[in-house]
């Protein structure tokens, strides 16, 4: 390929990803849709914690289906010029977004289960800042008939980096599931690093919150798969369920992925033994940080 060529397509792919991410695509092809009649509909909750140029992407395509209940955002008390960047791009969308913030910063898992927990609807998106549901995530979703209490639903993409659909799609996975697997060395690490979960939100917070005070050395969704399935939950992945996985300069995925050993490893290795959570032994396996569970305050976009 000659050099003229290779960039003139690296200045077109270049312009095409700046207007796929952009915040003016975003205002201008997803008007906000409320819900309509008495159908399920679900709400979307989005942590943020700094970073904030790209928690825009996150809104694409739920704005305007009306599946969509809210769009619950909390806010792990970002830098004060970063979260004045969150809400002025949040406040077009104030119909049905609803902002939080915490004035102390709790890390990452307390503030995924405060947001689950102040979302309005039983069923409930737990999506990251960065990430982008392909309308196809949510209609998979809405294809079940009928949602299980004890159940969180999974996708099996995040497009373009995981794909597991041929080797779990349509797999419901248990406690006993996960330790055999580990057992013989066939475990999905790639399955178990993914989110964008569709979780019940009462039982979510239920079982989760009494393991706050742990702190994930990234890996975080594998410390809370664990969790779950260990307190006689399940997992099911559902095949056509997509959604675009971002990576890029700020990535929490991407700049702690050599952290993720110390919290893939102790997950590992109770599996292997069958031994399930309790939070006086999971402290000699995990970091462990006692605190006060502050709650976030409603910030208004008026």
């Amino acid at each position: 390929m000659s050099g003229f060529v290779w960039k003139t397509r690296r200045s077109i792919f270049k312009r095409t990803r700046w207007w796929f991410d952009s915040y003016t695509r975003l205002r201008w092809r997803f008007p906000v849709r409320m819900p309509q009649g008495d159908g399920r509909a679900i709400s979307v909750a989005i942590t943020t914690y700094n970073n904030i140029a790209m928690a825009h992407v996150s809104l694409f395509h739920i704005l305007s289906d009306r599946r969509i209940a809210e769009i619950v955002v909390l806010d792990d008390c970002s830098d004060a010029d970063q979260f004045e960047m969150l809400v002025e791009k949040l406040r077009p969308f104030r119909e049905k977004v609803k902002l939080f913030r915490r004035e102390v910063n709790l890390g990452m898992l307390p503030n995924k289960i405060q947001a689950v927990g102040l979302c309005e609807s039983e069923r409930v998106i737990l999506l990251d800042y960065d990430n982008t549901l392909l309308p196809a995530c949510i209609d998979a979703y809405f294809a079940i008939d009928q949602w299980e209490p004890d159940t969180i639903y999974c996708p099996g993409e995040a497009y373009p980096h995981i794909d597991l659909r041929n080797e779990l799609g349509d797999a419901t996975i248990d406690f006993d599931w996960a330790c055999d697997r580990a057992r013989q060395g066939r475990f999905p690490n790639p399955f178990f690093d993914l989110g964008n979960y569709l979780v019940p939100r009462d039982a979510y917070t239920q079982y989760i919150q009494p393991h706050w005070e742990f702190v994930p050395s990234a890996a975080d969704c594998h410390f809370v798969n664990y969790t779950w399935l260990g307190t006689g939950h399940k997992l099911h992945i559902v095949k056509d369920a997509r959604y675009i996985h971002r990576v890029h300069g700020g990535s929490y995925w991407l700049n702690n992925q050599h952290l993720a050993s110390r919290t893939v490893g102790p997950v590992m290795q109770r599996f292997r033994d069958g031994q399930r959570p309790d939070v006086e032994s999971m402290r000699n396996d995990f970091e462990y940080r006692p605190g006060e569970w502050v709650e976030p305050v409603r910030v208004p976009l008026d």
